[in-house]
C-alpha cells in the first residue's frame, strides 16, 4: 500500500521485489513483521535515515541494523562466538557489536550517531528473510511506533498513526496478540546483558518458581514497566512495555493484565506495587486492588532489584552475607529521598541498606534525567562553577541558584553522577533520549588507550561513597590536561574498585549487583576482572535486564522470602 492506504497493484510474487526496489530507491516502509510492525530504509542512505529521524521524531537514538546475513555481518563487525551464537539463535534479537576499523563507514553515520557499536540482527521470519535475500544489503529496521509509544501491530492502526512517517506499508493478513519490540542484548566479554527482554524471551520465565499458594500480581516500575504473574505453580514476566507516562503504553499494559487475567482464568489475591505513589503503575495497582478486593503491598525499588538477582541465582537460602550493590537513576527510598547508589547486605532472610553515594541537590524533578548539566551543578562546589556557567543562560544560572538553595530533595543516584561526569567532560550538556549521557560516556571509555587507569579514590574511607570527591577529582585531573577518554574510563574504573572496597569492609565473598547502571559493559568488564583477582564473585541479572524491567520479579521474590 502507499501512504494514504492504496493498494498498488501487484501479483503475488511482485511483491517482495518492489519492496525491494523501493529501499534500494530511498523509501520508507513499515513492514509487519510477526511481532509488529518495523520502520525500514536502506541503511546507507544518509538522507532516508535522516528523514527517518526527522518523521519519527528520533533525533540521535541509535537505530538497529538487519542484515541480510550473518556473513555480512562479520565482514562488517568484530563479532565473538557467543555474540554469533546469539545472533543465530531462535530469539533472533538485535545484538550491539563493535565495527571494524576499516569497516566503520559501513552504514550511514546518522544510523547510530556518536556511538562507538551498532546494534545487528538478523531475520527473525520468513517475510523478512526473503526480502533481505533479495536486498542483499544492510537496513534500518527498528520499531513501528512514533516516539514513546508502544509497537504497532494492526493494519488499520499503522496505515492510521504511521501515514505521515511511512511512504509504504507492506502488509499481511496474520493478527498479532501480543505485539513486542525486539529483544537486545550486548556482552560484556562472555557475560551476556539483556538491555531489553522481549520477543524471543519473554513472558515465560523458568528461573524462578514462587514458593506461595496464592495468585500474585507485581505491577513493577514506571519507566520501563513490566509485570510478573503467578496464576499457578509458573512465574510469568511480560515483555517490556515503556514509559507508563505514554497513555497508549499504560493502556497496553492494562491490556495485557486483562488478556493474562482472562487466559489463566485466575484473579489476583495479592498485588505488589512500587512504593513511588505516582508511578502510574502503582496507581493501576491500587485500582486492581480495589476492583479484585485483593491486598496491596509495597515493595521499596531498590530492594526489589536486589532481590531479583538473589531469585535469579537462587541465592535466598544461601548461609553466606551477601553485598547487594543497586545502582540507577532513581527510585523513592525509605527515608523519602530519590534513591540510587545503595549498598545493601543480606543474610538469613534480611535486607539492609548498609551504606550510599554521598546525597546531593535532586533538582526539577524528571527534567534532571533529561539535563546532565544540571546533575553537574548539583555536584559542583561554587568555587568550581566556572566548569559549568557557560551552559546555561544566565536567566537559568539565576533560577538554578536560588532553587538549589532552598532545595530539601536530596539523591544518592549513580546514574545522575554518570550524566554529571558526561557534561563535566563535554560529551553531553542535556539528552534527546534516556541513557545517551551514560552509553556516550562508556562509548569514549572504550576508546582509550592510555593504561593504567586510575581509582579516583584511591586512599579514601569508603564508610561512605562521597560522590563530591570523585567530581573534584575528575576537574583537578581534566584542568592538568588529562584525555576524556582517560578519565571516562577512569571513571567507571573507579565504580568497580568501589564495590570490591565494599565487599572486603563487609566480609562479602559474594556481591550481587543491579540496576540500570549495570547495563554498562565497560563496568562490567573493569568489574570482572577486579573481582578475579580478590576473591569475589559477581551475580548480575542473567535471564532479565537488569534496569527497571526486573523491579515486578524482584517485588514478587522479595515478598515471598524477604523478612520485613
Amino acid at each position: 500500500l502507499d501512504a494514504k492506504g492504496s493498494e498498488i497493484a501487484l501479483e503475488q510474487n511482485a511483491i517482495i521485489e518492489k519492496t525491494a526496489e523501493l529501499i534500494s530507491q530511498g523509501a520508507i516502509v513499515a513492514i509487519k513483521n510477526t511481532n509488529g510492525y518495523l520502520l525500514c530504509v536502506d541503511a546507507n542512505n544518509f538522507e532516508s535515515v535522516e528523514r527517518l529521524r526527522s518523521r519519527k521524531q528520533r533525533p540521535t537514538k541509535p537505530f538497529a541494523l538487519l542484515y541480510p546475513s550473518l556473513e555480512r555481518i562479520e565482514k562488517d563487525f568484530q563479532i565473538t562466538e557467543v555474540e554469533v551464537d546469539s545472533l543465530v539463535s531462535t530469539i533472533g534479537p538485535i545484538v550491539i557489536v563493535k565495527p571494524r576499523v576499516e569497516r566503520e563507514k559501513a552504514v550511514a553515520q546518522n544510523v547510530a550517531p556518536g556511538m562507538g557499536n551498532f546494534g545487528v540482527m538478523l531475520p527473525s521470519s520468513a517475510l523478512l528473510t526473503i526480502l533481505m535475500d533479495k536486498l542483499q544489503i544492510p537496513i534500518v529496521a527498528t520499531s513501528g511506533n512514533i516516539h514513546g509509544s508502544p509497537i504497532l501491530s494492526t493494519n488499520s492502526e499503522a496505515l492510521e498513526k504511521l501515514n505521515d512517517v511511512a511512504d509504504y506499508f507492506l502488509q499481511h493478513n496474520l493478527d498479532i496478540t501480543f505485539p513486542q519490540d525486539d529483544s537486545v542484548l550486548k556482552f560484556a566479554e562472555e557475560h551476556r546483558i539483556i538491555l531489553r527482554r522481549s520477543r524471543g524471551i519473554a513472558p515465560n520465565f523458568l528461573a524462578y518458581t514462587s514458593v506461595g499458594k496464592e495468585p500474585i500480581m507485581a505491577m513493577g516500575a514506571h519507566l520501563k514497566s513490566t509485570i510478573a504473574f503467578v496464576p499457578n505453580m509458573h512465574t510469568y514476566v511480560s515483555p517490556y512495555f515503556g514509559n507508563l507516562d505514554n497513555y497508549n503504553v499504560s493502556q497496553r499494559l492494562n491490556d495485557t493484565i486483562e488478556r493474562y487475567t482472562q487466559l489463566f482464568e485466575t484473579i489476583p489475591s495479592v498485588v505488589l506495587v512500587d512504593k513511588h505513589p505516582n508511578y502510574q503503575s502503582t496507581q493501576l495497582g491500587l485500582e486492581l486492588t480495589a476492583r479484585w478486593d485483593a491486598e496491596c503491598i509495597q515493595i521499596q525499588h531498590h530492594k526489589a532489584h536486589f532481590a531479583s538477582v538473589l531469585a535469579e541465582h537462587d541465592l535466598f537460602d544461601s548461609q553466606e552475607n551477601i553485598l547487594g550493590v543497586i545502582w540507577d537513576g532513581k527510585g523513592l527510598g525509605d527515608d523519602g529521598m530519590i534513591w540510587g547508589g545503595e549498598i545493601f547486605t543480606y543474610q538469613h532472610r534480611t535486607m539492609t541498606r548498609t551504606a550510599h553515594f554521598d546525597y546531593f541537590d535532586w533538582l526539577a524533578g524528571d527534567k534532571m534525567s533529561k539535563e546532565p548539566r544540571l546533575s553537574l551543578f548539583s555536584l559542583l562546589s561554587e568555587e568550581n562553577y566556572e566548569e559549568l556557567q557557560s551552559k546555561f543562560s544566565n536567566l537559568e544560572w539565576k533560577l538554578y541558584q536560588k532553587v538549589k538553595t532552598n532545595n530539601s530533595l536530596k539523591t544518592s543516584s549513580v546514574g545522575r553522577l554518570f550524566d554529571a561526569v558526561a557534561c563535566l567532560l563535554d560529551i553531553r550538556d542535556t539528552s534527546t533520549f534516556e541513557g545517551e549521557a551514560a552509553m556516550k560516556l562508556e562509548s569514549h571509555a572504550n576508546k582509550n588507550l592510555q593504561q593504567p587507569l586510575k581509582d579516583l579514590l584511591e586512599g579514601y574511607d569508603l564508610e561512605r561513597i562521597p560522590s563530591y570527591k570523585i567530581i573534584e577529582r575528575l576537574i583537578t585531573l581534566k584542568q592538568r590536561g588529562a584525555e576524556i577518554d582517560f578519565l571516562a574510563a577512569s571513571f567507571i574504573h573507579t565504580l568497580a574498585c568501589v564495590i570490591i572496597k565494599m565487599a572486603a569492609r563487609h566480609d562479602c565473598r559474594i556481591v550481587a549487583c543491579s540496576g540500570g547502571v549495570f547495563q554498562n559493559a565497560f563496568l562490567v568488564e573493569q568489574l570482572m576482572g577486579l573481582s578475579s583477582k580478590n576473591g569475589v564473585t559477581i551475580k548480575l541479572n542473567k535471564e532479565l535486564s537488569s534496569n527497571d524491567e526486573n523491579i515486578a520479579l524482584g517485588q514478587l521474590a522479595y515478598f515471598e522470602n524477604i523478612k520485613t
